[in-house]
């Protein structure tokens, strides 16, 4: 019994002095390759701050490892939660006393996750300090949780990609959203994607990190093929947009239960949403289906099948209907047919009946088998928020407003929506 108990301690200890020498064999190849690491942390309000603390150590323990030097590793830092906090610039400092200390530092936000925006903020200045090509640009991202805008974060995590950065995602906990850790992270996921259980299990994966860290080499970045579309322009300002491929809009409203002024409000956001689009670019075919007759936008009109501009504002085409899954069987029988991406968008005020529900939630899966993207607008207080997530195809297709009078504060986000649609 001494004999195997004598033996299994020989055989750890051996198997511990084997990895100790091929990570330290690692470590020391990797110092003397130059490389700009980025982190970036999850500071939102989903993570505790012992564990927000958690990650700073894991980072610190990073830092560690690496060779630190203006030659060798520059490292940089920011938190993201609703906005992007930068830390430390790369290469900011030269040795690693300095930079751990600039680590001590950080301050927990708390708010929402906005992924997104620390791609984008990676991407566009994480690595402006940098002077040459030859070195691998490297983006770390911890995040407990799926961020508040998928479609921005899966579009900014291509950019930052396509512009040669190589990006490693941790994945924390049980909310994570594999998907969208998927399209974050640089191919082959095995190496580039890594989940774990908790928060606790971060430094189980350093000298793993460490050393597919190690390994990457500079990516050229690819040729541009096309101007991009300009996202913040898009969405906060007065900046055009093309979807991808042939499309077909159709927007569904329940004008008999909200009234004409409103309606007025949902008509103009329309308007001004299909003047923003760029109809040069692709096929785009519009409706508008409402719940009672006579509804025209300020400019009258028919909008039906039309494909340039100028005879989109001079066109509105309204199909009526008796009742609110009605609007959306019309819907869906009105673009379904048709070649192309589809997209259905539902104005939504209220709370439905149970049937209602139920026969509009039927509706909602009928378009989505015959693959029409459904949105769902929720406008007020009054409106059962569970009811309107179930009519959309997926959880962020629904976007809320607090009156008709803010209606337009969604026009940006809305019509990003529908460029994005693939």
């Amino acid at each position: 019994m001494n004999y195997l108990k004598t033996f299994g301690l020989l055989l750890q200890f051996t198997v511990c002095l084997f990895q100790t020498f091929i990570y330290g064999q690692q470590y020391k190849e990797c110092g003397g390759k130059p490389a700009d690491i980025m982190f970036a942390l999850d500071s939102s309000a989903s993570i505790p701050f012992k564990d927000f603390q958690k990650e700073i150590n894991f980072t610190q323990n990073l830092i560690k490892i690496f060779d630190i030097g203006s030659d060798k590793t520059r490292v940089g830092l920011v938190t993201f939660s609703t906005t992007v906090v930068p830390v430390l610039r790369v290469g900011e400092f030269e040795t690693k006393a300095e930079i751990l200390e600039k680590t001590n530092e950080v301050q927990f936000q708390g708010g929402n996750t906005n992924t997104a925006e620390a791609l984008s903020y990676i991407r566009q200045k994480g690595f402006k300090s940098t002077e040459s090509v030859d070195r691998p640009r490297i983006a770390i991202i911890l995040t407990d949780g799926q961020s508040n805008d998928v479609v921005r974060t899966v579009t900014e995590a291509a950019k930052t990609k396509t512009a040669g950065i190589t990006v490693f995602v941790i994945g924390i906990g049980s909310q994570v959203d594999e998907h969208e850790l998927e399209a974050i992270a640089t191919k082959p996921l095995s190496t580039y994607m890594l989940k774990i259980g908790n928060f606790d299990a971060l430094d189980s994966i350093k000298d793993e990190l460490a050393i597919k860290a190690c390994e990457v080499v500079p990516v050229t970045p690819a040729p541009p093929t096309e101007p991009m579309m300009n996202d913040d322009e898009v969405l906060y300002g007065e900046g055009t947009c093309s979807p991808s491929k042939p499309m077909s809009i159709a927007y569904a409203v329940d004008t008999s239960s909200i009234g004409a002024e409103n309606a007025y409000f949902v008509m103009v956001l329309i308007n001004r949403i299909a003047s923003r689009l760029r109809m040069d670019k692709q096929q785009i075919s519009l409706s508008v289906l409402t719940s009672s007759c006579g509804l025209q936008t300020q400019n009258g009109g028919l909008i039906d099948h039309v494909h340039d501009q100028n005879s989109l504002q001079n066109s509105l085409d309204t199909m009526t209907s008796a009742s609110f899954q009605s609007i959306l069987r019309d819907m869906r029988q009105k673009i379904q047919s048709d070649k192309g991406l589809k997209v259905g968008f539902i104005f939504l005020s209220r709370p439905l009946s149970k049937e209602e529900f139920h026969k509009s939630e039927l509706e909602s899966r009928r378009a989505k088998f015959k693959k029409i993207h459904i949105f769902v607008v929720g406008i007020g207080s009054r409106l059962d928020e569970s009811q309107a997530v179930g009519l959309t195809v997926e959880k962020n297709h629904y976007m809320h407003t607090d009156s008709y009078d803010t209606l337009y504060e969604l026009e940006g986000p809305i019509l990003y929506r529908i460029c994005k649609v693939n």
